[in-house]
């Protein structure tokens, strides 16, 4: 172990940047998002992976940390309906868990939000965006340049 001291306040600052990495949100690119959905339960999910990184382009721009009045995290996720915001009956939510979990950079929460809302409502049409931006377009393409 380094006695020197100022080996402990880097020590500090580098677990406090570990600890803020890990909470804090982030923005994703396309083909990172499309490695995290491939991976995660989304793989078997009837929806096309295309489809659920153009909803997450067109709702979110692919931050974590998007945020309007009642919808929260990279799918836009709508409270109280889906999650608790901390102002309605923590009952109601339908995917039991906080709004604030859907702003963070740990999509594990969200994704299986995203599919309870997507098989609560027929396929993905619960999303304007995508309803709007992908639900009639081809995205056969959309992921070509992505290595997955």
């Amino acid at each position: 172990m380094d006695s020197r001291p100022e080996a402990v306040p880097m020590k500090i600052f580098l677990v406090f940047s570990l600890l803020l990495q890990a909470t804090s949100g982030r923005i994703f690119t396309k083909c990172e998002l499309a490695q995290i959905f491939k991976n995660s339960e989304l793989k078997g999910h009837p929806q096309s992976l295309a489809s659920w990184v153009c909803l997450a382009e067109n709702e979110s721009s692919f931050n974590t940390e998007a945020k309007t009045t009642t919808k929260y995290g990279i799918f836009q996720i709508g409270s109280p309906l889906w999650c608790d915001d901390g102002s309605s009956n923590p009952g109601y939510s339908q995917c039991g868990i906080s709004c604030s979990s859907l702003l963070d950079n740990n999509l594990t929460d969200d994704i299986k939000c995203a599919i309870t809302v997507s098989l609560a409502r027929p396929g993905m049409f619960m999303w304007p965006a995508w309803r709007k931006k992908c639900s009639k377009l081809d995205l056969s393409h959309f992921l070509d340049d992505c290595k997955l």
